[in-house]
């Protein structure tokens, strides 16, 4: 099938109007699933913002990981779950949006029915991974300003590198059980040249709790419990100190900041990610609510899942380049300073006190 093409009068000349048609995913295959063709711009334009996100993704993840790896003093507990997250984001944007992008730009499955499989399992691996280092990062968080003592002699690296491994088991076994032991099926939808996961609706309900519901209602209660401590730490420091000599003012002006930096960042964690995330799994619930398969509801579901996975690309920029050590990292590492023993990257204590008060992923 080809562009299909219509003549409309305007202002008594005849214009021709191009409307998309369909085509075979395989024009050679009538079995094949249906696919829009567009104009060779719009292809390009998709392309280049997809190979413009991966790009972005990737290189933003790595500088992370190397930055973490790399530099000692930065080997925190907390730091221990950036690093984890910024893996598993590194992992994500190099394959799994890929596919993404492809299936959503062609609207067909290219990569045969060997690789589907095998993209679902760990696709759905990875995004539960990154939730949960997520959900986890809060708790740490909510444990450091909530409970300093603790956190300082009970935290580990050791400790953390354990949960960090726990976090991936539970990854793992969950999606084996979910997508192998509960009736899920992955087929081609009736045609070939479609790679989807079909499930029990009550399957789908407990997914989305699991993966979405239940993580998102931890990060908000926790990271709320944490701004109302900072403010209450904020303003206690602020009374104390409220008729000291003027000398003291520069404290009280860097509580506020560090209590106005606490707040943005916490903002933008939990917007941020909801923004990314939710539409996809609102959209399946309220696919599952409506019990009928909907084309426009697939369409809208593949996008938003897209775009959740984009968010892989986002975290690197909100959890790292707001603060002066990775920025200070990044600068190392691009002009191969890392490389030289001469030249090691030294950190001033009262910044990394600074930082672990503000740092509020």
């Amino acid at each position: 099938l080809q562009i299909a093409t219509a003549t409309t009068l305007q202002k008594g000349e005849a214009t021709r109007t191009e409307i998309p048609s369909l085509n075979h995913c395989y024009p050679d295959n009538n079995a094949s699933c249906l696919k829009t063709i567009r104009k060779k711009e719009i292809y390009l334009f998709f392309y280049v913002f997809a190979a413009v996100v991966i790009v972005l993704t990737v290189f933003g993840n790595l500088l992370v990981i190397i930055s973490v790896s790399h530099f000692k003093q930065l080997h925190t507990p907390t730091n221990l779950l950036v690093l984890s997250l910024a893996v598993v984001d590194f992992l994500i944007g190099l394959f799994v949006i890929p596919f993404e992008f492809s299936e959503a730009i062609e609207e067909c499955w290219y990569f045969g029915e060997t690789i589907c499989p095998f993209y679902i399992n760990y696709s759905s691996i990875l995004v539960l991974v990154s939730v949960l280092n997520l959900m986890t990062i809060s708790v740490d968080r909510y444990i450091a300003v909530c409970h300093p003592f603790f956190y300082s002699t009970e935290i580990t690296n050791a400790r953390m590198g354990f949960c960090i491994i726990l976090i991936w088991l539970v990854a793992l076994v969950y999606t084996v059980i979910f997508i192998y032991f509960t009736g899920g099926e992955i087929v081609a939808d009736n045609c070939v040249g479609m790679c989807r996961l079909f499930h029990y609706q009550e399957w789908w309900i407990v997914h989305f709790i699991a993966n979405f519901a239940l993580p998102v209602s931890v990060m908000i209660f926790l990271y709320g419990v944490i701004f109302l401590v900072v403010r209450s730490h904020a303003r206690a420091i602020r009374s104390v100190v409220q008729n000291v000599a003027e000398a003291e003012s520069k404290k009280r002006t860097l509580s506020k900041s560090s209590e106005r930096k606490a707040a943005k960042t916490l903002g933008i964690v939990v917007v941020v990610f909801i923004i990314f995330v939710s539409p996809s799994y609102l959209l399946n619930f309220l696919a599952l609510s409506l019990s009928a398969s909907n084309k426009l509801l697939t369409e809208l579901s593949d996008s938003f899942f897209l775009l959740s996975n984009m968010n892989s690309g986002v975290n690197p920029y909100i959890y790292a380049f707001f603060y002066s050590w990775f920025r200070q990292a990044v600068k190392m590492i691009l002009t191969f300073k890392i490389t030289s023993p001469s030249k090691v990257m030294k950190i001033k204590e009262r910044k990394m006190q600074n930082v672990c008060l503000v740092l509020i992923f």
